[in-house]
């Protein structure tokens, strides 16, 4: 049977990918952790970060601009989980 929540070490690591994500798109690494909202992040920044993550993981997934960076990585994390 498949957990249906994220173990708090795929947490960490789902969130270091949206945050790498992040820094690789030109956001200023001091400027966030994992409990920022998406709509506080530039948004051409967040567009190109997403934009990698899909591609880099072949996966599609929501975002809302009231989530967290954490919120993010999990919605990463289901969505590569469904495939």
């Amino acid at each position: 049977m498949e957990e249906d929540q994220m173990t708090g070490a795929e947490r960490e690591e789902y969130e270091e990918y949206v945050l790498q994500s992040l820094r690789d798109a030109g956001a200023d690494s001091h400027a966030f952790d994992s409990s920022t909202l998406l709509e506080d992040l530039e948004q051409d920044i967040l567009e190109d970060a997403t934009r990698q993550l899909r591609y880099d993981f072949d996966a599609s997934f929501k975002q809302q601009s009231k989530m967290t960076i954490s919120a993010l990585a999990e919605e990463l994390w289901r969505a590569v989980k469904s495939r």
